[in-house]
């Protein structure tokens, strides 16, 4: 109806998106060999998460693939020290944190901020999944297996000051090939979280959807692939 054909590239012809597109090819999305030969047929591409590896990334950028969001943006997706620097440069509202490499680290962060603190991994985190609460800086050499990790990954972990808060919002924006952004109504999800400690009824936005207009190339999409 819309002129759009979707095909996807997905890990198992039992995936949930592989139900309802016909056109599905199976291939590993960590795999430049996979992703590049899947691309090469369509006319754009994007993904449903933030875990491409930057390789990948790359390579479709230089056989000329459209990518949406394009890897200098998905990085702030990726990476929560590169997230946390780019929302300070902003000017933004940020908890207080800090790039921690060591135990000692965490602790002086905890110590001038305040405990308990939140400790997260830079990548690979979702939904409580690389995260953890650091009570006391007594507690804090529980988190040494995960400096290990980072030490060996060759990147620090991420410290942040525990926020209190009650409810969780969520927002989602859209931007066309030509620039044109809408916003659509906020909510707050009504499912419990491990760091949500109450939801409420969705509320309604302050202002109707909006458009508004950035320069941007000229561009459409007949087909796209997730």
């Amino acid at each position: 109806m819309l002129g759009v054909e979707l095909r996807l590239l997905a890990g198992s012809a039992e995936a949930s998106a592989a139900q309802v597109i016909p056109r599905t090819t199976l291939g590993d999305y960590r795999s430049v060999e996979d992703v590049t030969a899947f691309a090469a047929d369509v006319d754009v591409v994007t993904f449903d998460h933030e875990h491409v590896p930057a390789e990948v990334l790359d390579a479709l950028t230089a056989q000329g693939t459209p990518l949406h969001p394009g890897p200098e943006a998905l990085l702030y997706a990726q990476d929560k020290l590169a997230m946390r620097r780019a929302v300070e440069q902003l000017g933004l509202p940020n908890p207080h944190w800090a790039a921690v490499h060591t135990v000692a680290e965490l602790r002086d962060f905890g110590d001038d901020t305040g405990w308990p603190v939140v400790l997260k991994t830079p990548r690979g985190g979702y939904d409580g999944k690389g995260v953890r609460i650091i009570d006391s800086s007594a507690s804090a050499s529980a988190a040494q297996d995960w400096f290990d990790r980072a030490a060996e990954q060759g990147t620090g972990l991420l410290a942040e000051e525990k926020i209190p808060f009650t409810r969780e919002l969520s927002a989602q924006v859209a931007r066309s090939a030509v620039g044109e952004i809408r916003a659509y109504r906020w909510w707050s999800p009504p499912r419990p979280t491990a760091s949500v400690t109450s939801s409420s009824p969705r509320p309604r936005a302050p202002t109707p959807p909006t458009w508004r207009t950035r320069p941007a190339s000229p561009g459409s999409s007949r087909r796209s692939s997730a």
